[in-house]
């Protein structure tokens, strides 16, 4: 069965938001002392709040260390989709068969998105161009460590991000069916 089952498209997928997570690798170049050396990291991205949880990084993303970490992501007491259903991939090679089984067999479906489609998973992309925009491009990054701390900071920066977003959308929608502004003060001035 698939997400977009019903007759329309839009229904159906927001729908399901809350069970649907994306997943998608980006790359980046940290110094050492041999050269630049290029790292794979796999992320996932929950479509309704826009949670991200690193999944990993390696130099050479194998089809065994894809197997372990569709395992680590679907474990049932902190994988990252244990309570969803979906995941949008696009067609990386890097999501070989095996990793798909395993998320297969823990009851995920797959949603493989059409070949050079970005906008379909576009909130992964999305988050891949301000990691790199806002965080990595800044830095000069000599260890896979100090990568490692760059992004869980941006990550915890980008969380706090949105959900300060998310409460002035729901401020805003509550002065609009209320008439209060709870955000300015009696005076009248934010």
């Amino acid at each position: 069965m698939s997400i977009w089952a019903d007759s329309g498209r839009e229904e159906p997928v927001t729908r399901n938001m809350a069970v649907l997570t994306g997943t998608d690798f980006f790359t980046f170049e940290v110094l050492t002392w041999r050269g630049l050396a290029t790292y794979y990291v796999l992320f996932f991205v929950q479509l309704e709040t826009r949670r991200i949880t690193l999944a990993g990084s390696t130099r050479h993303p194998t089809a065994d260390w894809m197997v372990q970490m569709s395992r680590n992501a679907t474990d049932e007491e902190t994988g990252h989709l244990r309570d969803q259903r979906y995941l949008l991939h696009d067609r990386d090679t890097k999501c070989c068969t095996a990793f798909r089984n395993v998320l297969r067999s823990a009851g995920v479906r797959l949603v493989v998105l059409p070949p050079q489609s970005p906008n379909l998973n576009a909130f992964a992309e999305r988050w891949v161009r301000s990691a790199k925009q806002e965080c990595l491009s800044k830095l000069i990054l000599f260890s896979e460590g100090s990568r490692w701390r760059a992004l869980t900071e941006y990550i915890a920066h980008f969380h706090s991000e949105v959900l300060r977003s998310r409460r002035m959308i729901n401020l805003t929608i509550r002065a609009r069916l209320t008439g209060e502004r709870p955000w300015m003060d009696s005076s009248g001035i934010s």
